[in-house]
């Protein structure tokens, strides 16, 4: 499966730096998901991406609006079942509920982000496009490791490829960062997808994805609509980014709505 190409925090040239140090401080989370990350790959993409919804994260809205995006819709308690046959030490267990949570907080609010980014495009609505200045932010706790692709285990990597198709429904080349953190714990990720697997082909998963995108796509027409004038020196994109963009946002949301129930689940069966 052909890979989502992404800039790495680490390689991130200085104004991508400060906007993903940004990002991490809107999410009070050490973590720059996916969808960023790929979008940095894009020219003036993130750029322009930041200078719409950079505001709405910065402002706190985001963050208030998402409460509840998570435990829209019923799962049946008997679908739960717990992964401690992962064979997870007590600390590793929590390592990985707090890193399961991180998601759980941040997914919701890139949701609605994606939503507005949507509505921005479909109505050409400007940007200014500057890099945040860089502040202080206070230390955020650090997640496990995230394994990049390349250096995966073969099995495992089927494994993570398995996961991708089961989460978007399709061979994307989009792996969900959440599942590369656990890359260190193949028996983790092999009874994350046995157990996926027959809530996707039933459609456990499905119904309540509809639920939190009907809730989104609400919660993200009002966000828009009160969004501030652009202000001086705001622009369009270009039409090469403004492809990326749609590109981006026609792969990543119903994936994020997804994850925002398999990290309710997995928050769950991991306390078992």
């Amino acid at each position: 499966m052909p890979v989502l190409d992404e800039l790495p925090v680490e390689n991130a040239p200085e104004g991508i730096r400060n906007i993903y140090a940004a990002i991490e401080a809107s999410l009070s989370v050490k973590l720059v998901n996916l969808v960023y990350r790929h979008l940095a790959t894009v020219p003036g993409a993130l750029e322009w991406a930041w200078g719409t919804v950079g505001p709405v994260f910065e402002n706190g809205v985001f963050a208030e609006r998402s409460r509840g995006l998570g435990t829209l819709g019923d799962i049946p308690a008997t679908t739960i079942v717990s992964l401690s046959q992962a064979g997870l030490s007590n600390i590793q267990s929590q390592r990985a509920i707090e890193t399961v949570d991180a998601y759980n907080r941040a997914n919701p609010m890139n949701a609605l982000s994606l939503r507005v980014l949507a509505i921005a495009l479909e109505t050409g609505r400007p940007a200014v496009c500057r890099p945040p200045v860089p502040v202080d932010i206070p230390e955020l706790p650090a997640l496990l490791p995230m394994t990049p692709l390349e250096r995966v285990a073969p099995e495992t990597r089927d494994t993570l490829f398995h996961l991708a198709r089961l989460t978007t429904g399709q061979n994307s080349g989009l792996v969900p960062s959440l599942f590369r953190h656990f890359a260190a714990w193949p028996d983790l990720l092999t009874g994350l997808a046995d157990w996926l697997e027959p809530l996707a082909e039933d459609g456990v998963i499905e119904r309540q994805v509809a639920a939190i995108s009907k809730k989104s796509d609400e919660i993200a027409r009002d966000i828009f609509a009160q969004l501030a004038p652009p202000g001086d020196g705001a622009v369009l994109p270009d039409a090469a980014t403004r492809d990326a963009l749609l590109k981006t946002i026609e792969i990543f949301p119903p994936t994020i709505c997804r994850m925002i129930v398999i990290g309710g689940l997995l928050h769950t069966a991991l306390r078992l």
